[in-house]
């Protein structure tokens, strides 16, 4: 028996977002970036404070023999526009936002990892550098009624 769903609905959240068509030349990260980061990319398991997924372990109807698990997996959606227009930005951002959020939705058990997930707190900010507008959501893989 595994001791959490974390690791199995992770690698299932990733498969189907890589799934999707329409990310195929978006930049798709497991956890924190171990290269340059592209002008668009979506990072599951990433936040700006380093933690990756929290969340808590309680015990099942059944006893200690089986627990329920509720977590949310940190991600991040980013879009950089080189000519320093955050319309664009902004609009590429929410863009792929909508393609993660499609991914999910469409197979809300993670593959059969999980009984359901969906998204959940997001938060959203904006900034001008050197590299032009820099649109970035932060938000959260919510999955409740794991059993384990």
């Amino acid at each position: 028996m595994a001791s959490s769903s974390i690791p199995t609905y992770i690698n299932g959240a990733l498969a189907l977002i890589r799934a999707r068509p329409s990310l195929a030349t978006v930049q798709i990260l497991d956890g924190p970036p171990t290269t340059e980061l592209a002008d668009d990319y979506i990072a599951v398991g990433l936040s700006e404070g380093g933690e990756a997924v929290s969340g808590y372990q309680s015990p099942n109807a059944l006893g200690n023999q089986r627990r329920s698990e509720e977590y949310a997996i940190n991600c991040q959606v980013s879009s950089i526009d080189g000519d320093a227009d955050m319309a664009v930005a902004r609009a590429r951002c929410f863009v792929l936002f909508a393609e993660v959020e499609a991914a999910i939705r469409a197979d809300g058990t993670g593959s059969g990892a999980v009984m359901f997930a969906d998204i959940g707190a997001t938060n959203y900010s904006q900034e001008q550098d050197e590299t032009g507008a820099n649109a970035t959501l932060n938000f959260t893989l919510s999955v409740r009624l794991s059993r384990i």
